[in-house]
């Protein structure tokens, strides 16, 4: 898994971080992140991908602090649901 910060805001302290990855299987089990909770911007063409995926992904980032999940990309609306 490819991490890359690209920003830092002084007055918060939180980090913008990208995370690149080629599938739900090589995300570790939780998400390191520069503070307790954190928003996800998921871009991801979820057109073929299982429910079952879905919900791996989704325990992942709750598990992880996510608190607020923005989705992009084809069949976004299902991954959001």
């Amino acid at each position: 898994m490819a991490e890359v910060i690209t920003g830092y805001d002084p007055e918060t302290g939180r980090s913008l971080v990208l995370h690149s990855v080629q599938s739900v299987a090589t995300l570790p089990p939780t998400l390191e992140s520069s503070s307790r909770y954190f928003v996800a911007m998921l871009l991801w063409d979820a057109t073929d991908i299982s429910a079952a995926t879905i919900t791996d992904l989704a325990r992942k980032l709750i598990d992880s602090g996510c608190v607020y999940l923005c989705c992009w990309g084809d069949d976004c609306q299902r991954v959001h649901d």
